[in-house]
């Protein structure tokens, strides 16, 4: 009967050490392979949110001197503005969401509030949704641009603009003449569009490293 040595009473459990190792050594690879994938996709997003914020700025803009057209057509456009809006204040504070805190996820919720209840403006007869949406939208827009200027350096134009969006808008309440709703709308778009070309210009300025989520 063969003796069995300490060399052989080790064996099964240095197998089993090694096997373990390369469990968790194919583990962290599947981990890290899939941060650096949704890292990338997150950074996609970010940039179809900040080219849509951009276009959602020039159709604000220049729908606000567009007098014509149908209801529908109208209708259409906002509906494709409040989408595009969506879609950037969502690239605006993701880029960010860590440095901006509290004040900048409340921006981007009463942001998101406001759109919705824009949206849904027309769903309750006789009570008219818009004036208070559109002002959460602007409201929100303005923390949202705030703590990013304070915290993340964000463009200091843009909440100083979204703020004579608002004041304007409220003049235009009260003194009612066109050209101030006007100027509101213009400034406002303005404003979204140098928030899309700041996330554009953050996105393209970090290397592919701090592109991707830990």
């Amino acid at each position: 009967m063969r003796s069995v040595s300490a060399t052989d009473r080790l064996t099964p459990g240095l197998s089993r050490e090694a096997e373990s190792s390369a469990c968790l050594k194919a583990l962290r690879q599947n981990t890290r392979r899939h941060g650096e994938d949704y890292g990338i996709r997150l950074d996609t997003l970010v940039r179809v949110g900040g080219g849509a914020a951009i276009l959602a700025g020039a159709l604000r803009a220049a729908g606000s001197f567009a007098s014509g057209g149908s209801e529908v057509e109208r209708q259409s456009l906002y509906f494709i503005v409040d989408l595009l809006l969506v879609l950037g204040v969502f690239a605006a504070y993701s880029q960010n969401h860590e440095a901006l805190g509290r004040w900048g996820a409340a921006g981007f919720l009463t942001t998101v509030v406001g759109i919705l209840l824009v949206r849904s403006s027309r769903a309750v007869p006789g009570l008219d949704l818009y004036p208070a949406g559109a002002l959460s939208v602007a409201v929100g827009w303005v923390l949202l641009s705030l703590a990013w200027w304070r915290t993340a350096s964000g463009p200091a134009f843009v909440p100083v603009l979204f703020g004579l969006s608002i004041v304007t808008g409220l003049l235009g309440q009260i003194v009612p003449r066109a050209s101030l709703f006007v100027t509101s709308g213009v400034i406002f778009g303005v404003a979204v569009v140098g928030a899309g070309r700041q996330v554009l210009m953050q996105a393209n300025a970090r290397p592919d490293g701090e592109r991707r989520l830990e």
